[in-house]
């Protein structure tokens, strides 16, 4: 599935039925490097989502996935009161997890992130 197809998914999942509004970042060349490809407003709170599929590896830091760029990005809008967040598909499984930007840095790509790390991430289908 291509990053373009889960976020739409992504998308419909997070505009469907709630009081938010969320959309989507198109890139063109006079765009600031680093955005994330989703913001929104969800209870007054801005939201940033960066979009990262993991394609069959087994462990790998979801750090790893961001580049320096775009996780600085998330940091500064987290530092300034927004909400970052990394939306994370893993190739060949069902759902996707959106990790906040607090739990990055500590966590690795694992089997099964529903029973290990149920805590920390919202599963959408």
């Amino acid at each position: 599935m291509k990053e373009s197809q889960i976020t739409t998914k992504i998308l419909h999942a997070l505009n469907q039925g709630r009081e938010a509004l969320y959309w989507k970042i198109v890139a063109h060349p006079f765009q600031q490097a680093g955005l994330p490809d989703i913001i929104g407003v969800d209870r007054g709170r801005f939201q940033a989502i960066e979009v990262k599929i993991n394609r069959g590896k087994k462990t790998c830091p979801v750090r790893g996935l961001l580049t320096t760029l775009q996780y600085d990005t998330l940091a500064k809008i987290w530092n300034l009161g927004g909400n970052s967040q990394v939306a994370l598909y893993l190739e060949g499984r069902l759902g996707f997890y959106l990790i906040p930007l607090k739990h990055v840095k500590n966590y690795e790509l694992i089997t099964d992130f529903k029973t290990q790390n149920k805590d920390y991430f919202t599963v959408f289908r």
